[in-house]
């Protein structure tokens, strides 16, 4: 009885640090939907073990109550938040893709992506997986879980948090994030829009030339004309907006510790 009273709380504290964890890992893009499950659960797993022996456990209930599951409940409502932050940061990318295929004329043939079970433009799933690999080269997935580990020392488990103080915050976020994607597909929206009036122009200056027969044609050759000289620059401004996920994030976590203030 000894035993079990002395690790008692220990083991409290490890499944509220692991519940805030198994919150960031579900929305976030990292590691993802596409990990499989039993890795994921190795992570959070993993990752508990080492953040219960540095986070701070004073407020940790000491026994199975209410307050226990008001705890687990807050602390997997804090992850979620920390991850969904980074999740909506990562989606301009997503945006950015939907907005070129709309560009190129490829917003009609899609693909089923079965990790999420929804259907996707072939342009758009190559700018997520872009998006992915230029976060993963500048270490965005290492910032993000800097954060969260740092989100212990800040809030400690069965602290009080106010994480509806922190939803305003968030919903910019997400605004900012459908903003740069627009933003850095103006490129392709511009030739796109120039190259529609073009056709326009000729059809009512030559109806018997049936010009729109072409249409497509020139549609998809100087959308990926602009797609492939642009995108360095496309790739540097998102770059750059990734590199604000450390701000955003510090912004969401001092909304949940001090309610906005």
């Amino acid at each position: 009885m000894d035993v079990i009273a002395t690790f008692f709380p220990r083991i409290i504290a490890w499944a509220l640090v692991a519940s805030r964890l198994a919150g960031f890992v579900v929305v976030s893009p990292f590691p993802g939907p596409n990990a499989p499950t039993a890795q994921r659960a190795a992570l959070v797993a993993t990752l508990s073990f080492f953040v219960t022996s540095l986070a701070p456990a004073d407020h940790v209930p000491k026994e199975v109550s209410f307050l226990l599951v008001s705890s687990a409940v807050t602390e997997l409502l804090a992850g979620l938040c920390i991850g969904f932050t980074f999740r909506l940061v990562m989606s301009s990318s997503e945006v950015l893709g939907a907005m070129v295929s709309q560009a190129c004329g490829l917003s009609t043939p899609s693909v089923l992506n079965p990790a999420t079970e929804a259907h996707e433009t072939p342009l758009a799933k190559a700018f997520s997986l872009l998006g992915i690999l230029l976060a993963l080269g500048m270490g965005a997935h290492r910032t993000a879980l800097l954060y969260l580990i740092d989100s212990f020392q800040a809030l400690p488990v069965g602290s009080d948090m106010f994480i509806a103080a922190s939803m305003p915050r968030v919903v910019g976020i997400g605004f900012d994030a459908v903003a740069v994607g627009v933003r850095l597909a103006m490129p392709a929206l511009g030739i796109y829009l120039l190259s529609q009036l073009s056709l326009a122009m000729v059809a009512r200056a030559a109806p018997q030339l049936q010009i729109f027969n072409i249409g497509l044609t020139v549609t998809l050759g100087a959308g990926f004309v602009t797609l492939i000289s642009s995108l360095g620059s496309v790739s540097r401004g998102f770059t750059d907006y990734l590199g604000t996920l450390g701000p955003r994030m510090d912004s969401v976590l001092s909304a949940v510790a001090g309610g906005g203030g």
